[in-house]
């Protein structure tokens, strides 16, 4: 990730509660009610309001048969499930591979069944109650949230160049899951795992890739599960990576990518750039614009006559694009010309 965002506190941020209230207190301790199936009497009124106020087959079919199938597990199973919500539920410490995240494999592992109804469960309430009338009039309108949180940025922070809309579009660009749903159950509404990005970060290059495990020869027999850290979308402090761009042969308005070598370096967090690369496809991104008739463009006429009619000399030309580096693809224009110009 290029920056982090800003975390903005919203009510939304409290409809993850309620997945940890009603998977802790009343889904996994089935075994505690003598009753078959969730009643009203088990649950807190603004929880209850929640699933009555819902189709039945969003919430409250796929948690009751979640309910009774944990009636029927043991103990061991029953602290992994707990271990589930826990764990996912902590983006940052996932992140730093400070804690193990539990994926919906090992869920399956235990009961097919299982891990499909927690799958529709999860998934329906992103996809379908959050724009729901209890939902929404309790917390908050998800669109109202992406307004108040993306402000006026239009830039995707995830590569840095793909364009997001923001508070003055009638649309909003898409709210990804960082750690996808489709892979990690009770991630699906935690806002701390949902962050703007831009279609080609999107629909592209992330797609539903684990960010937090890679699997190298998929398939093969010498199939590989190598462990990742990532960078936490919302952490205090900024990444600083270093991008460093070479011609491999003399500029021309022909590069091709095949023309470019791209290094990306962070000596504190080179795990976490190099996850970062491959999750986005950051170096085939900006190989990309390097190549583009835009920084053509601004090379051959809008740099080159600036030299010349200002007066000015190229070191003192790249410090005034670092004084706002993240401006204009500021970030991307100062290794390019330093490397246009060795």
């Amino acid at each position: 990730m290029l920056q982090p965002y800003e975390f903005k506190f919203s009510k939304l941020h409290k409809v993850n509660s309620f997945v940890n209230y009603i998977m802790l207190e009343v889904i996994l301790k089935a075994k505690k009610f003598k009753q078959k199936s969730i009643s009203q009497n088990m649950v807190l009124p603004k929880y209850w309001n929640l699933i009555a106020g819902t189709n039945k087959k969003h919430l409250h079919t796929p948690l009751n048969k979640i309910f009774k199938i944990c009636k029927t597990l043991d103990k061991s199973n029953i602290r992994l499930l707990k271990k589930a919500v826990h764990n996912n539920g902590q983006i940052e410490k996932l992140c730093d591979g400070i804690l193990q995240p539990i994926r919906y494999k090992e869920i399956e592992a235990i009961n097919k069944e299982l891990a499909k109804e927690i799958r529709i469960f999860c998934d329906s309430l992103y996809v379908d109650c959050l724009k729901i009338a209890c939902f929404y009039n309790q917390y908050e309108q998800i669109n109202n949230y992406y307004k108040n949180f993306i402000g006026r940025k239009t830039t995707c922070r995830c590569c840095g160049v793909g364009m997001i809309l923001n508070q003055f579009h009638k649309h909003r660009s898409a709210l990804d899951h960082y750690l996808p749903k489709s892979v990690y159950p009770f991630v699906g509404v935690n806002f701390k795992n949902l962050i703007p990005i831009c279609d080609t970060c999107n629909e592209k290059y992330k797609l539903d890739k684990d960010t937090l495990l890679e699997i190298v020869d998929k398939g093969k027999k010498n199939e590989n599960k190598i462990p990742r850290v990532a960078f936490y979308p919302f952490s205090k402090f900024k990444y600083d990576i270093d991008i460093k761009i070479k011609l491999l042969k003399p500029y021309c308005k022909t590069l091709t990518d095949a023309d470019i070598d791209i290094q990306l370096s962070n000596t504190a967090n080179q795990f976490k750039v190099d996850n970062w690369e491959r999750i986005f496809g950051v170096k085939d991104n900006y190989k990309a614009l390097c190549c583009s008739e835009e920084m053509t463009v601004y090379y051959e006429e809008y740099f080159s006559n600036s030299l010349i009619n200002r007066g000015i000399s190229l070191k003192e030309h790249l410090e005034d694009l670092g004084r706002n580096k993240y401006y204009e693809k500021n970030f991307l224009k100062i290794p390019f010309l330093e490397a246009v110009n060795t």
